[in-house]
Order: structure tokens, then C-alpha cells, then sequence
């Protein structure tokens, strides 16, 4: 190729410090070579313009004598000679060697009118003043930074991939590991394996002691899957990763020269995955772990050949299964159009519409928009970070309870013409009995917006007066909503709530709350079935169709919905983050809290789940109940965007994904178990006014919502914890924070 670029009049070549006895360097580098240089380079070639040394400073610039290095440059033919250690010393060594006549200045002459001609056509003789001003920016511009981060992606090369290992699948039935090998604790590596399931990181500094390192690999040995990173040219293969690689599934991942890989000779001869990354950068990083699991397809060919391992020209192609991680011009969209979504969470922010929260942005496949914001509560002791889980309120519907219920559709184990009744047999001698699956999705089967189970777990002697009231007094002293206040001063009934959990008492409500089993198998449906019924037809959202149809799909499957649910979708997707009842599954740390509730529970609530109806169910219930992280929920909306499939695996049907997402009731703006924009009435629309009819989604009481637009490929998070410390903040709502960025990510594709 070289001889291509100079007949087509490339400017400069630099020659790197490299030994080749073909050429007659003689153990001196190639650099300091004058039969490379100027022989080769210059004679042979015809290369007329600008020869530049590799960096003088590097340790490969050596040439074995006690001349001076810039001397030595000058000789083999080199006009500009890059970064030596002490400028000033070498400077005087060539005008001593120009004395001696140990350098012929006719040379030196020809190298500085290369050297002028090339400053001439480049416009460097005329004075031009740089603006100093946002020079910084503008060297450091987001298409730069696009273009570093598209380089990295395209050059990752899969030179090994024994039964198409890569990428991963099946997350659910391999326990992952990763380790890196000189490399930073916490390294990016790391940090975007994590974001596509649970992988427990270790690192082995290359000063590590043999037998600290020898715990480790011991360690790893209880893992299925090890993904073995080398950061630096100073490690090496050893005994225990070959033994690894012998018993597990190992991939090896190389940010260094592919050179480096002949140190690993017998790891890499039984590994059954080698990727070539080339360098240790945070770009080649992010992108060597999107290939693993693929959130970008392998690409890159190797361009050198390493004896005895691989050779030039090798490089296996790989498909793009996952969500992947980019700047916003990958998806074509100006990254400067979606500060406008900065400058609306500070202001929700600023006007305390939120403690904190999560937002994600995704096109065509691609996470372009990540952003934690704020803190956990009103002190700002803990920052929100990408892992804050958050209780989704009503999501939990359409990414839970939906999720489920379209399972066991796609199974046959119902119709949508199928009357409740059918399946829940308690109601066949009620007023409920004609009620069909279709309209309860469809919010019009008239039961009733929601019921107050907790009330009947009250003891009515342990108060005076009403328990409700339109105006605050010295009785109801707390507010509930915007029009009720409350009486705060009750007590549970004891044979139906306990302060700790026992035989009969398993319900977990709340800390030292715990419900009977008898309420939650006998109470919670009696209650439903004697709630008074509405029109069936007229729109009415209500909570109750839900809390039946996860009733139904546990008596379809035979299992708890939540179990169901982490079965067929949560693990497999590697969503460990995605859960009902989060404190038995996630550190506490980690949960925002929801509300400092002083009326039914009377304390703050943090990993119990916000909703009253939900919480004297335990905590799973099909109108709410689920926790998530915006990166785990994410995976469940790619999945319905895909139409069924994730990671390379199929969920759910193609009809049937198409059948939930795209229909819509005649008698309002809902489809089914999702809402959607109301066309008709804008104004009072859930969504952005530039959103599309086809976009289907829904909002959570504790300030959450999703979106996702087919049309343009695309969907919207949005969490928070607005309710904390109360539930009366509505300053989300007054200030259309959720539909405002709606509408500022439509603005920013045009």
C-alpha cells in the first residue's frame, strides 16, 4: 500500500522503531537506518516528501551507541525528528556533528527546504491569528468525538470464536466472570460488561503477588464463563489461566499490540474466544465489551500476521443482538439538540419536581442518551448513578404484568374474548361474570380506578370520627391527595395485620408490617368481587383489571407471577436489576425511596413498593410492584421494539407482540395494557405533542414513564422518585417535564 500512497503524493511517512534484518538494519532501529530510510524509502520508492521519526523518547529509540540520537536520525535520511528527552542537548549535538562535518550540510539543507515547501503549501507562511475563544470545544467537538469512538468500534477483531461463543446468549444459564490483567480497577471494560448482566469483576495488578494471584484464579474456577482482559505488555500467560481455559469457556481480550498475544500462546490455544482491541482506552474498552455481548457486530481483520497464532486477514464477522452504547451521531442526531433535555431535568431539578432520577434515549437500537441526575432525597447525601433502582408504580403493568400475560397468550392459554370469570372462578356468581379480557386491557370492563384493601385491615374501634375528610382539622391532619386529608390515628386489626412475620403472617407490607395469607388468597379477591361495578364499556383506568389478570395468569401457569416473569424474561435478559420486592435481591443502598408515608404504613419507604393496593398483596401485584434501573427497563422495551426478540433469542411472537402494540380501543386512547396518545384531545395527551399515533407506553405515579415510537425506531425513559418525601408534589406534572423532553427528542432528529 505504501508504494500506492506515494505515487499518489503522499505528504509524510513516519518509520517506526523497528527491527528488520531483511533490510539490513543490523539490530539498529529502523528509524536510524539508512538503508531504510533513504535507500529504501527515498531511491527505491521515490518518496519526495516528509520523513518523521517515530517518538525519540519512546524505548524502542535506541541505536546502540553513545552518539546522540538526533545525530543518528539526521544520518539515515529523517527530516523531522519527533519528541526527543532533552531538545536543548540534542540541538547541540547536531550543530557539533555539522562542525566535525560528521553531517553533510548539503543534506541538511535539502531536509529544511523539504520542510519550508511543505510549511508553504500548507498556508504556515502567512501570520494567522487562532481565536482563542472556546478553542477547547471546538478541538474537542462531539463529531470528533463520534468519529474517535466509530474508529474503535470498526477496528475490534474477533480472531478466535469456537462455536460462535461470541455473542453471548443464553445469560441466564452461565454464571460470568471477568478479569483484567494490569489493568484499573473499575475499568471501563468492566463497567459496560455490567450493563448487560451481573458479572463479578476481579483484578490482577501486575505486581500481584503469586499467591493472592493464585486466590483469584481459584476463584474463578466456580464461574462458567470467564472473560480474561490483558491491559499492558507486561503480563504474561500462566499456568492457572491455562487451566481455566482447559476447564471453562474463556475469552480473551487483548488492549495491547496484537504482538502481545504470543505471550499467550497456550491460553489462547485453549481459549474459545480472542479479541484484539489494540489499545487501553476508554473507547476500545466500551467497545471490546459490546461486541462480547453483542451491542455492536465483530467487524475488524487483522492486519499483521502473529507467528505461529493468527494471520493476516483474520477476523469473524458477528451479528449486533444487544442494545448498544453510543454517541447520539451514530443514530444521526446532533448531540448539541439534546441539551435542551439537560436544560429540563434542571429545571425539574431546580424547582424540586424531583429529588432525582434516570433518563434513557434509544434509536435504532443504540442507547444515545444516559443520563443520572440529582440525588437520592432532599438532604444530596447520595448521588443517583446509573445502578439507583427505582419503583416504576404503574409500569409495572405494561413491562411486567403485560409481559407475563402475553407469555401466556402466545402459550394459548386464553383469548382476549375470554371472560374473566373463566379463569377466575370466584366471580361467576357476581356481577363480574361477563367481563372480558379485552376490555379490562382496554380500561373499559367498569370495574372500579382502584380499592382501599388496607381498609379492611383496620381495626374500625381504633379510631374516632371518619378516617377521611375533605378539609384538614385537628382530626384528618395529613394530607393524602389533592382534595382528601387524613386521620392518621389507627390501628390494624391484629388477626389481620402483625409487627413481624410468622406462621400465616408471610405478607410483607412494609418494615414489621406483615399481612395474613388468608387477607391476600381470600380478602383481596372478595373485595373485588363486592366493589360496585360502572358501565362496562365507558373508559375508567383502573388498577383492579390488573390486579385480576396476574391472578389469572398464576392460575394459567401454575406459578407466582414474579417467578414467571424472571423465569421467561428477567433472567434470560440479564435484567437483574428488574424485580418485585427488591430487598430480597438488590443491596438497600442502591433503592431511592418513594415516600415518607405517615398515614398507612408511617414510615419512609425504601424498597417496599409505593402503592397501597400492591403492598397488601407482598409486594407483587399486577398494577404495580416493580423496580428497575432505566438500563435494565430498557432491555424490555428493545424487546417489544424487536417484535419478541432479544440478545439473539425469541420471547414472544411476532403477531403477538404486533397485536398488544398495536391495537386500540374504539372508546378511548388506550390499547392494550398500554396507553397511547390522545389524538383527539391533545392537550390532555400522556405523550409529547410531536409524538406519533403509534406510540405506545405508560406513566407510573412515582414519576416514571416510558415510550416507544416504531415509526422512528425509537424509545424514552424517564424515572424518579417525585413522590418522595409526598405524594402532593405535583410539580412534575404542573411543569410537563416528562412530555416536554418527549417532545425535545423529536426535535432533535429533524
Amino acid at each position: 500500500p505504501f508504494e500506492r500512497y506515494i505515487n499518489s503524493g503522499l505528504s509524510g511517512i513516519m518509520v517506526a522503531h523497528l527491527n528488520v534484518p531483511a533490510l539490513g538494519t543490523k539490530g539498529r532501529p529502523s528509524s536510524f537506518s539508512r538503508e531504510v530510510v533513504t535507500k529504501l524509502l527515498r531511491d527505491q520508492m521515490g518518496f519526495r516528501g516528509l520523513c518523521f521519526t517515530d517518538g525519540l523518547a519512546m524505548k524502542g529509540a535506541v541505536t546502540g551507541k553513545n552518539e546522540s540520537i538526533a545525530v543518528e536520525a539526521l544520518k539515515a535520511g529523517n527530516d523531522v525528528l519527533v519528541g526527543p528527552v532533552n531538545p536543548e542537548k540534542e540541538f547541540e549535538a547536531v550543530k557539533n556533528a555539522v562542525k566535525r562535518k560528521e553531517l553533510n550540510m548539503s543534506e541538511l539543507d535539502k531536509c529544511c527546504r523539504r520542510i519550508l515547501r511543505y510549511k508553504y503549501i500548507a498556508g504556515l507562511n502567512e501570520i494567522k491569528t487562532i481565536p482563542s475563544k472556546s478553542l477547547y470545544e471546538r478541538l474537542n467537538a462531539p463529531h470528533a468525538e463520534w468519529l474517535n469512538a466509530k474508529l474503535n468500534a470498526e477496528a475490534i477483531t474477533l480472531v478466535k470464536n469456537n462455536e460462535d461463543l461470541i455473542p453471548i446468549r443464553q445469560l441466564n444459564k452461565k454464571r460470568i466472570a471477568a478479569v483484567s490483567l494490569g489493568g484499573a480497577t473499575d475499568n471501563v471494560f468492566h463497567q459496560i460488561l455490567k450493563k448487560y448482566t451481573d458479572v463479578d469483576c476481579y483484578n490482577i495488578p501486575t505486581n500481584m503477588e503469586h499467591k493472592d494471584k493464585k486466590n483469584i484464579y481459584d476463584e474463578l474456577d466456580h464461574y462458567d464463563l470467564i472473560i480474561c482482559s490483558v491491559h499492558n505488555t507486561k503480563t504474561e500467560d500462566c499456568p492457572e489461566l491455562n487451566n481455566l481455559a482447559l476447564k471453562k469457556e474463556l475469552i480473551l481480550t487483548f488492549f495491547t499490540i496484537p504482538y502481545q498475544c504470543a505471550k499467550f500462546g497456550n491460553s489462547i490455544g485453549n481459549a474459545r474466544a480472542v479479541l484484539l482491541a489494540y489499545e487501553a482506552t476508554p473507547f476500545s474498552e466500551n467497545y471490546a465489551a459490546q461486541v462480547i455481548f453483542g451491542g455492536i457486530a465483530a467487524k475488524g481483520k487483522l492486519a499483521v500476521h502473529i507467528p505461529d497464532l493468527f494471520t493476516p486477514g483474520t477476523g469473524f464477522q458477528t451479528e449486533k443482538t444487544r442494545l448498544g452504547y453510543h454517541q447520539p451521531e451514530e443514530a444521526g442526531i446532533n448531540p448539541y439538540k439534546l441539551q435542551l433535555i439537560d436544560t429540563i431535568i434542571q429545571e425539574g431539578l431546580e424547582k424540586d419536581a424531583y429529588p432525582g432520577g434516570q433518563v434513557i434515549i434509544a434509536k435504532d437500537g443504540m442507547i444515545i442518551y444516559d443520563n443520572s441526575f440529582g440525588y437520592f432525597d432532599n438532604t444530596k447525601k447520595r448521588k443517583v448513578t446509573e445502578n439507583t433502582v427505582y419503583d416504576l408504580a404503574s409500569v409495572s403493568k405494561a413491562t411486567g404484568t403485560l409481559l407475563s400475560l402475553m407469555k401466556s397468550y402466545d402459550e394459548g392459554n386464553f383469548q382476549l374474548t375470554n371472560k374473566i370469570s373463566a379463569f377466575i372462578t370466584e366471580l361467576k356468581d357476581s356481577n363480574k361474570k361477563d367481563i372480558i379480557i379485552r376490555d379490562m386491557l382496554y380500561h373499559q370492563s367498569g370495574l372500579p380506578a382502584t380499592i382501599a384493601f388496607y381498609e379492611q385491615a383496620i381495626d374500625k374501634d381504633s379510631y374516632s370520627g371518619s378516617l377521611y375528610s375533605r378539609k384538614k382539622d385537628n382530626t384528618h391532619t395529613l394530607q393524602f391527595d389533592a382534595h382528601t386529608y387524613v386521620n392518621p390515628n389507627f390501628k390494624y386489626n391484629p388477626e389481620i395485620v402483625s409487627d413481624k412475620q410468622k406462621k400465616g403472617f408471610t405478607a410483607e407490607v412494609a418494615h414489621n408490617i406483615y399481612v395474613s395469607d388468608a387477607f391476600v388468597t381470600d380478602s383481596i379477591i372478595a373485595g373485588i368481587k363486592n366493589s360496585r361495578m360502572g358501565t362496562p364499556g365507558k373508559y375508567i383506568y383502573s388498577c383492579v383489571n390488573f390486579i385480576l389478570l396476574k391472578m389469572m395468569i398464576e392460575r394459567q401457569t401454575g406459578q407466582k407471577m414474579d417467578q414467571y416473569l424472571y423465569k421467561h424474561f428477567l433472567a434470560p435478559l440479564g435484567a437483574s436489576s428488574t424485580t418485585y420486592t427488591p430487598l430480597h435481591h438488590i443491596d438497600s443502598l442502591r433503592i431511592a425511596p418513594t415516600e415518607n408515608d405517615r398515614f398507612v404504613r408511617k414510615q419512609i419507604l425504601c424498597g417496599y413498593v409505593h402503592d397501597e393496593a400492591a403492598a397488601f398483596q407482598g409486594g407483587v401485584s399486577g398494577n404495580a410492584g416493580l423496580f428497575s434501573t432505566a438500563n435494565d427497563l430498557a432491555k424490555i422495551l428493545q424487546l417489544y421494539l424487536n417484535n419478541g426478540t432479544y440478545g439473539g433469542e425469541r420471547y414472544l411472537s411476532t403477531r403477538t407482540c404486533k397485536l398488544f402494540t398495536g391495537s386500540k380501543s374504539p372508546a378511548s386512547r388506550r390499547g392494550l395494557g398500554f396507553d397511547k396518545p390522545d389524538i383527539k384531545n391533545p392537550r390532555n395527551s400522556p405523550c409529547g405533542l410531536l409524538a406519533p399515533p403509534d406510540v405506545y407506553g405508560h406513566t407510573g405515579y412515582t414519576g416514571t414513564c416510558f415510550w416507544i415510537d416504531p415509526v422512528n425506531n425509537m424509545f424514552f425513559i424517564f424515572l424518579s422518585n417525585r413522590t418522595y418525601p409526598s405524594r402532593t408534589n405535583t410539580k412534575l406534572f404542573s411543569l410537563d417535564i416528562r412530555t416536554r423532553i418527549q417532545d425535545a427528542i423529536y426535535k432533535a432528529l429533524d
